[in-house]
Order: structure tokens, then C-alpha cells, then sequence
């Protein structure tokens, strides 16, 4: 049997929207250190397109060959950031999200990428970055400070897209470009 690899097509956010975000995460961290949470390296941080799963080697490859055509010709974006949820709810939640507003450049690009890749999710497309994850998947009530509720947190141009290979960790997962269609121009 070939090696198989866990990978996802993304958006990664810039690096002044990284660190205005990582700042207010820890804020929120330190709010809800009781809570048995795994927070994730901003390092990480990206809007998820397309989650493939586990593929053969060579499949991976193909997506890699693939990508630039299912992204097509790179058009100016940005991403937005709305607000930080706990989700589902606050007082029962399994994640903790950085929610970002609906740009329909970015929604087609989804549907491009995934619909191009037969990836098929049911649920609407909501972009989102995940600061943290309860361990387990169990709900648990995540406060959310005050402080965050006046919040600015600039902006990022789309620079890229990625596919990358997640390898889960003790720590958290890390992830890998294996392939990247950027944007020319375009710096965060």
C-alpha cells in the first residue's frame, strides 16, 4: 500500500493580521486558561478552501499540478475579519474562530477549488480561522473577554493559495506547503 497524506487547500492570513490576532488570542487564552483547550500556532493560521483528506502520493502531486487552474486568474482580495466566536456557543463551544467576512471573490474561489477538486461539504462555506479546540471534541464553556468585543483587527490581501500536508503533532498539527499559486504583486 502507498504513503497516504493529510492535506487542504488554504489561505494563509498576513502577517500584521497574525500578529494583531495572536495578541488578542492570548488575551483570550489567559481568560479561559481553566478551559482544557489546545490552542493553535499562529504560525498555522489559514482559511481553509478545500480539506482533502488522506491522499495517495500521487494524487497529491496531481492536485499540486492542478491547483493553478482551479485558482485561475488571481484576482484582488481581502480578508476581513468580522469577529472572535466561540463555537457553536459560548457556553457550550469546541472551538474558538477568528470569523471573517464574506467576500464573494473568496466564495467563488472556494467553489472553484473545491467543486474542481470533488470535494462535496454540505455545509455553507464560512470563512474562519481556528484559534483553539476543546481536547476530545467535548463541549466546554469558553468566555470570551470584554476587551475583545472592541476589537480592531486590520485587514490582509490575499497573497496566496496553498496546498499543504497537515502532520498531526503533540503539539498541534503542522502544516507544509507542498504547492502554492500566489498572487503577483501582492505582499502581506
Amino acid at each position: 500500500m502507498s504513503d497516504h497524506w493529510r492535506c487542504f487547500v488554504g489561505v494563509p492570513i498576513g502577517e500584521r493580521l497574525r500578529d494583531a490576532l495572536a495578541a488578542a488570542t492570548s488575551v483570550w487564552a489567559e481568560a479561559a486558561r481553566e478551559a482544557d483547550l489546545r490552542w493553535t500556532d499562529p504560525a498555522g493560521w489559514h482559511i481553509t478552501l478545500a480539506f482533502l483528506g488522506d491522499l495517495e502520493v500521487p494524487r497529491v502531486q496531481a492536485v499540486a499540478d492542478r491547483l493553478p487552474e482551479l485558482v485561475g486568474e488571481p484576482e484582488p482580495m481581502t480578508l476581513e475579519p468580522d469577529e472572535l466566536v466561540a463555537w457553536p456557543r459560548e457556553h457550550e463551544a469546541r472551538m474558538a474562530w477568528c470569523r471573517f467576512r464574506g467576500d464573494p471573490a473568496l466564495g467563488e474561489l472556494h467553489t472553484r477549488v473545491a467543486g474542481g477538486l470533488g470535494v462535496r461539504d454540505r455545509r455553507r462555506f464560512r470563512p474562519h480561522v481556528t484559534l483553539a479546540r476543546a481536547r476530545g471534541g467535548r463541549m466546554l464553556a469558553l468566555p470570551r473577554p470584554a476587551s475583545l468585543d472592541r476589537l480592531e483587527l486590520p485587514a490582509s490581501p490575499v497573497a496566496e493559495v496553498v496546498l499543504y500536508r497537515s502532520q498531526p503533532g503533540e503539539h498541534g498539527s503542522t502544516y507544509t506547503p507542498i504547492a502554492r499559486v500566489a498572487w503577483p504583486g501582492v505582499r502581506v
